[in-house]
Protein backbone atom coordinates (compact mmCIF):
# COMPACT_ATOMS: atom_id res chain seq x y z
CA UNK A 1 0.00 0.00 0.00
CA UNK A 2 2.53 2.46 1.05
CA UNK A 3 4.26 1.90 -2.51
CA UNK A 4 2.19 4.42 -4.32
CA UNK A 5 3.25 7.17 -1.79
CA UNK A 6 6.63 6.75 -2.28
CA UNK A 7 6.63 6.17 -6.07
CA UNK A 8 4.68 9.48 -6.34
CA UNK A 9 7.20 11.14 -3.77
CA UNK A 10 10.27 10.20 -5.95
CA UNK A 11 8.28 11.74 -8.85
CA UNK A 12 7.73 15.14 -7.11
CA UNK A 13 11.39 15.09 -6.03
CA UNK A 14 12.44 14.12 -9.66
CA UNK A 15 9.90 17.04 -10.92
CA UNK A 16 11.05 19.43 -8.68
CA UNK A 17 14.43 18.90 -9.51
CA UNK A 18 14.31 19.97 -13.27
CA UNK A 19 11.80 22.71 -12.27
CA UNK A 20 14.30 24.58 -10.40
CA UNK A 21 17.23 23.68 -13.60
CA UNK A 22 15.02 25.52 -15.61
CA UNK A 23 13.92 28.50 -13.29
CA UNK A 24 17.41 29.57 -12.64
CA UNK A 25 17.95 29.48 -16.31
CA UNK A 26 14.54 31.60 -16.56
CA UNK A 27 16.23 33.81 -13.70
CA UNK A 28 13.77 32.89 -11.37
CA UNK A 29 15.92 30.64 -8.98
CA UNK A 30 14.21 31.07 -5.76
CA UNK A 31 10.90 30.25 -7.04
CA UNK A 32 12.06 27.00 -8.26
CA UNK A 33 13.19 26.10 -5.06
CA UNK A 34 9.84 27.18 -3.44
CA UNK A 35 8.33 25.35 -6.16
CA UNK A 36 5.11 23.19 -5.88
CA UNK A 37 5.69 22.87 -1.70
CA UNK A 38 2.09 22.75 -1.46
CA UNK A 39 2.35 18.54 -2.93
CA UNK A 40 3.94 18.02 0.53
CA UNK A 41 0.37 18.63 2.36
CA UNK A 42 -1.62 15.36 3.06
CA UNK A 43 -4.46 17.26 1.43
CA UNK A 44 -2.51 16.97 -1.80
CA UNK A 45 0.11 14.45 -1.77
CA UNK A 46 -2.13 11.13 -0.79
CA UNK A 47 -5.17 11.94 -3.32
CA UNK A 48 -2.69 12.49 -6.23
CA UNK A 49 -0.62 9.12 -4.72
CA UNK A 50 -3.54 7.53 -5.08
CA UNK A 51 -4.77 8.93 -8.29
CA UNK A 52 -1.73 8.35 -10.38
CA UNK A 53 -0.35 5.30 -8.90
CA UNK A 54 -1.33 1.57 -8.31
CA UNK A 55 -0.73 0.17 -4.30
CA UNK A 56 2.45 -1.68 -5.47
CA UNK A 57 3.62 1.84 -6.67
CA UNK A 58 3.38 0.59 -10.64
CA UNK A 59 1.89 3.83 -12.62
CA UNK A 60 -1.47 4.24 -13.81
CA UNK A 61 -2.11 5.66 -16.95
CA UNK A 62 -3.72 8.85 -16.41
CA UNK A 63 -2.16 11.00 -19.33
CA UNK A 64 -1.77 11.48 -23.25
CA UNK A 65 1.46 10.50 -24.97
CA UNK A 66 2.49 13.76 -24.10
CA UNK A 67 1.98 13.78 -20.73
CA UNK A 68 -1.35 16.16 -20.39
CA UNK A 69 -4.75 14.83 -18.70
CA UNK A 70 -7.86 16.88 -18.12
CA UNK A 71 -7.53 17.66 -14.52
CA UNK A 72 -10.86 18.82 -13.81
CA UNK A 73 -12.51 16.24 -15.67
CA UNK A 74 -11.29 12.82 -13.61
CA UNK A 75 -14.23 11.94 -11.84
CA UNK A 76 -12.27 11.48 -8.87
CA UNK A 77 -13.44 13.52 -6.27
CA UNK A 78 -10.85 13.15 -3.73
CA UNK A 79 -8.28 14.12 -6.76
CA UNK A 80 -10.98 17.08 -7.77
CA UNK A 81 -10.43 18.47 -4.47
CA UNK A 82 -6.88 18.02 -4.04
CA UNK A 83 -6.42 20.03 -7.60
CA UNK A 84 -8.41 22.76 -6.46
CA UNK A 85 -6.25 22.88 -3.74
CA UNK A 86 -2.99 22.78 -5.34
CA UNK A 87 -4.08 25.56 -8.08
CA UNK A 88 -5.28 27.93 -5.30
CA UNK A 89 -2.42 27.67 -3.48
CA UNK A 90 -0.04 28.07 -6.36
CA UNK A 91 -0.02 31.57 -8.30
CA UNK A 92 2.38 29.83 -11.10
CA UNK A 93 -1.00 27.91 -12.22
CA UNK A 94 -2.93 30.01 -15.05
CA UNK A 95 -6.06 28.76 -13.52
CA UNK A 96 -5.43 30.82 -9.87
CA UNK A 97 -5.67 34.30 -12.46
CA UNK A 98 -8.92 33.28 -13.79
CA UNK A 99 -11.84 35.19 -12.39
CA UNK A 100 -15.61 33.68 -12.23
CA UNK A 101 -17.79 36.41 -13.02
CA UNK A 102 -21.31 36.81 -11.91
CA UNK A 103 -23.09 36.12 -15.35
CA UNK A 104 -21.69 33.00 -15.38
CA UNK A 105 -18.60 34.17 -17.24
CA UNK A 106 -14.64 34.23 -16.99
CA UNK A 107 -11.94 36.24 -16.75
CA UNK A 108 -8.47 36.10 -17.35
CA UNK A 109 -5.86 38.29 -15.30
CA UNK A 110 -2.57 39.00 -16.67
CA UNK A 111 -0.23 36.68 -14.49
CA UNK A 112 3.41 38.75 -12.96
CA UNK A 113 6.32 37.75 -14.77
CA UNK A 114 7.67 35.70 -12.04
CA UNK A 115 4.42 33.28 -12.29
CA UNK A 116 4.85 33.10 -15.94
CA UNK A 117 8.10 32.51 -15.92
CA UNK A 118 7.63 29.43 -13.08
CA UNK A 119 4.95 28.20 -15.14
CA UNK A 120 6.98 27.76 -17.77
CA UNK A 121 9.86 26.34 -15.92
CA UNK A 122 6.95 24.31 -14.62
CA UNK A 123 5.68 22.80 -18.21
CA UNK A 124 9.91 22.20 -18.92
CA UNK A 125 10.36 20.60 -15.60
CA UNK A 126 7.08 18.21 -16.12
CA UNK A 127 8.10 16.98 -19.38
CA UNK A 128 11.86 16.00 -18.75
CA UNK A 129 10.16 13.98 -15.12
CA UNK A 130 7.46 12.28 -17.45
CA UNK A 131 10.42 11.15 -19.76
CA UNK A 132 9.27 13.32 -22.84
CA UNK A 133 12.30 15.58 -23.00
CA UNK A 134 11.60 19.46 -23.20
CA UNK A 135 9.49 19.25 -25.26
CA UNK A 136 7.50 22.31 -24.07
CA UNK A 137 7.00 24.34 -27.47
CA UNK A 138 5.37 21.44 -29.33
CA UNK A 139 3.01 20.43 -25.80
CA UNK A 140 2.10 23.85 -25.45
CA UNK A 141 0.99 24.21 -29.53
CA UNK A 142 -1.17 21.16 -29.19
CA UNK A 143 -2.91 22.20 -25.98
CA UNK A 144 -2.64 26.16 -25.82
CA UNK A 145 -6.65 26.30 -26.99
CA UNK A 146 -7.32 25.14 -23.63
CA UNK A 147 -5.78 27.60 -21.93
CA UNK A 148 -7.23 30.84 -20.70
CA UNK A 149 -4.77 33.05 -20.53
CA UNK A 150 -4.80 37.11 -20.71
CA UNK A 151 -3.59 38.44 -24.21
CA UNK A 152 -0.24 39.82 -22.39
CA UNK A 153 0.17 36.77 -20.54
CA UNK A 154 0.15 34.35 -23.73
CA UNK A 155 3.02 36.92 -25.56
CA UNK A 156 4.67 36.52 -22.64
CA UNK A 157 4.22 33.03 -22.66
CA UNK A 158 5.13 32.89 -26.42
CA UNK A 159 8.11 34.70 -26.51
CA UNK A 160 9.93 32.71 -23.58
CA UNK A 161 9.03 29.26 -24.84
CA UNK A 162 10.24 30.74 -28.58
CA UNK A 163 7.08 30.31 -30.58
CA UNK A 164 7.88 30.98 -34.18
CA UNK A 165 6.90 34.69 -34.87
CA UNK A 166 4.91 34.13 -37.53
CA UNK A 167 3.04 31.67 -35.62
CA UNK A 168 2.57 33.55 -32.25
CA UNK A 169 -1.33 34.68 -30.89
CA UNK A 170 -2.23 37.78 -31.35
CA UNK A 171 -4.80 37.57 -29.16
CA UNK A 172 -5.09 41.87 -29.51
CA UNK A 173 -5.39 41.92 -33.11
CA UNK A 174 -9.04 42.58 -33.81
CA UNK A 175 -8.42 45.83 -31.75
CA UNK A 176 -6.04 46.77 -34.17
CA UNK A 177 -6.81 47.87 -37.73
CA UNK A 178 -3.74 47.08 -39.95
CA UNK A 179 -3.42 50.99 -41.21
CA UNK A 180 -5.08 53.85 -39.18
CA UNK A 181 -3.81 56.68 -36.45
CA UNK A 182 -2.53 55.69 -32.91
CA UNK A 183 -1.81 57.10 -29.81
CA UNK A 184 0.96 55.40 -27.22
CA UNK A 185 -0.69 54.80 -23.84
CA UNK A 186 0.10 57.02 -21.31
CA UNK A 187 1.38 54.28 -19.05
CA UNK A 188 3.62 55.15 -15.90
CA UNK A 189 6.41 52.42 -15.99
CA UNK A 190 9.97 52.18 -13.24
CA UNK A 191 13.35 53.09 -14.67
CA UNK A 192 16.43 53.58 -13.03
CA UNK A 193 19.73 54.73 -14.81
CA UNK A 194 22.27 52.66 -15.46
CA UNK A 195 26.33 53.58 -13.87
CA UNK A 196 28.13 50.30 -14.97
CA UNK A 197 27.62 47.75 -18.09
CA UNK A 198 25.23 45.17 -16.71
CA UNK A 199 23.79 42.10 -18.13
CA UNK A 200 19.86 41.67 -18.00
CA UNK A 201 17.31 38.70 -18.32
CA UNK A 202 14.63 39.90 -20.39
CA UNK A 203 11.35 37.67 -21.77
CA UNK A 204 13.43 37.34 -25.36
CA UNK A 205 17.39 36.56 -23.33
CA UNK A 206 20.18 37.87 -21.77
CA UNK A 207 20.53 41.85 -23.37
CA UNK A 208 23.61 44.00 -22.07
CA UNK A 209 22.73 47.60 -20.71
CA UNK A 210 25.33 50.33 -20.50
CA UNK A 211 26.36 52.72 -18.35
CA UNK A 212 24.08 55.98 -19.35
CA UNK A 213 21.16 53.60 -20.38
CA UNK A 214 18.07 53.04 -18.51
CA UNK A 215 16.56 49.69 -17.11
CA UNK A 216 13.00 49.59 -17.28
CA UNK A 217 10.53 47.73 -15.41
CA UNK A 218 6.83 47.03 -17.03
CA UNK A 219 3.34 47.11 -16.35
CA UNK A 220 3.74 43.19 -15.87
CA UNK A 221 6.95 43.14 -14.31
CA UNK A 222 9.05 42.32 -17.18
CA UNK A 223 12.59 44.44 -17.25
CA UNK A 224 14.55 45.62 -20.44
CA UNK A 225 16.93 47.98 -20.88
CA UNK A 226 16.61 51.53 -23.04
CA UNK A 227 19.19 54.40 -24.39
CA UNK A 228 18.94 57.13 -22.78
CA UNK A 229 17.88 59.36 -25.89
CA UNK A 230 15.38 57.09 -26.55
CA UNK A 231 14.37 57.39 -23.33
CA UNK A 232 14.16 61.14 -23.10
CA UNK A 233 12.13 61.16 -26.38
CA UNK A 234 9.79 58.67 -24.53
CA UNK A 235 9.18 59.09 -21.40
CA UNK A 236 9.02 62.03 -18.71
CA UNK A 237 9.38 62.19 -14.87
CA UNK A 238 6.21 61.35 -12.87
CA UNK A 239 5.24 63.06 -9.72
CA UNK A 240 3.40 61.46 -6.47
CA UNK A 241 0.69 63.71 -6.99
CA UNK A 242 -0.02 63.08 -10.62
CA UNK A 243 -2.31 60.16 -11.30
CA UNK A 244 -0.42 56.63 -11.85
CA UNK A 245 2.20 58.14 -9.57
CA UNK A 246 3.66 55.62 -6.43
Amino acid sequence: MIGRYIAYLGYVLRHKKHVFQAARELGIPLRGLLHDISKFRPSEILPYARYFYEPDGSPRTRRDETGYYKAAETGDKAFDTAWMHHQHRNPHHWQYWVLPLDDGGIKALPMPVEYVREMVADWRGAGIAQGHGDDVLPWYQAHKHLMTLHPITRMMVEALIHVPLDERTNSLAPLYPPKGKFRKRPVVIEAERLTERVEIETLEGVTTGNPGDWIITGVAGERYPCRDDIFRATYEPVHDEEPGGS
